[in-house]
């Protein structure tokens, strides 16, 4: 497991416990490969984790916070606009944002978007947060925030 990835899935477990409106999922880019034929998805440059706050489905009326696939609803569907897009990019020790995702960030703000950046700077957070995959699931729940985790959620409780 790759620090950004550990950091992605420590966000995706906690952010849905931290912020109970927020439905957030990871948004991968599949790359192509020469002489390998792979669908391709995603935008270049989109954000890590993407969802969306307060939104409701447009078939159900479920809070997307509740909604689950297979729950009796249509699967084509989408959210009202009453939701808000989150997208989140997460940024390992030594890495920045590039070029690309600055374009990103600028148009999904420019079309009411929220973005934020999780920058987990020290090699230590990284550390406990790869120590905290080791752990079995009930010791997870007794496990201390990491102190910049702690701090993105406060920036990001401040833009929800």
């Amino acid at each position: 497991m790759t620090p950004a990835t550990a950091i992605q899935n420590y966000l995706l477990l906690h952010l849905h416990r931290e912020f109970p409106g927020l439905d957030v999922w990871r948004a991968n880019v599949v790359g192509r490969k020469p002489g390998v034929s792979v669908v391709a998805a995603g935008e270049p440059g989109q954000a890590d984790l993407t969802g969306v706050w307060g939104g409701r489905c447009s078939n159900c009326g479920t809070m997307s916070s509740m909604h689950t696939v297979g729950g009796g609803c249509s699967e084509v569907g989408g959210f009202i606009p009453q939701g808000r897009s989150v997208w989140i990019e997460v940024k390992a020790p030594g890495d920045s944002q590039s070029s690309i995702q600055r374009d990103f960030e600028r148009r999904v703000i420019r079309l009411g978007a929220l973005y934020a950046i999780c920058k987990v700077r020290k090699r230590e957070t990284v550390v406990d947060i790869m120590a905290y995959f080791k752990l079995p699931a009930s010791l997870r729940m007794l496990t201390a925030r990491p102190v910049e985790i702690a701090a993105f959620f406060e920036e990001l409780r401040g833009k929800l």
